[in-house]
């Protein structure tokens, strides 16, 4: 089976998981589409938990760099990282969909802990691995290229 992905634990807290383990991708030229169901929250300045993005957005990777440099606690949401600068930007729901579309790469979290990266380069993806590694996060799990209908959205 050729191995397209992870899946994995991190904590359920308030901090930087998302900013370090792709921060090599955030550095990579990209467009990021969110699904029209995010939930990720920031400290705002009173305190008190806010939303740190609005749902079903287009941005550059320079704007989730600002985003996801902060303190945030991710509850659900889906990421789809394209390197061309061409649209459509689609929202992709499954392995098979993935696989189909011109998306590099998608990182899909729900219940705040569960982790699931998936990338057509092998390279990122062990990029992104090795530093779930070095963080210790729990349960790794290598998601294949027949997990056609593992959701991702």
């Amino acid at each position: 089976m050729v191995e397209i992905g992870i899946c994995f634990m991190i904590p359920n807290q308030f901090g930087q998981v998302l900013h370090t383990l792709l921060k090599d991708i955030l550095e990579i030229p990209s467009t990021w589409r969110i699904n029209e169901h995010a939930e990720i929250l920031k400290m705002s300045s009173d305190g008190e938990p806010a939303d740190l993005l609005p749902n079903n957005v287009i941005l550059k990777n320079t704007d989730m760099e600002h985003y996801l440099s902060q303190e945030t606690y991710p509850i659900m949401i889906s990421f789809f990282i394209y390197f061309s600068e061409q649209p459509p930007y689609p929202v992709i729901k499954d392995i098979g969909e993935f696989l189909a579309s011109p998306c590099d790469i998608a990182v899909c979290i729900s219940d705040s802990t569960q982790v699931i990266v998936t990338a057509k380069d092998a390279g990122l993806l062990d990029k992104v691995k090795d530093k779930m590694e070095k963080i210790s996060f729990s349960n790794l799990r290598y998601v294949d290229q027949g997990e056609d209908s593992l959701m991702l959205s």
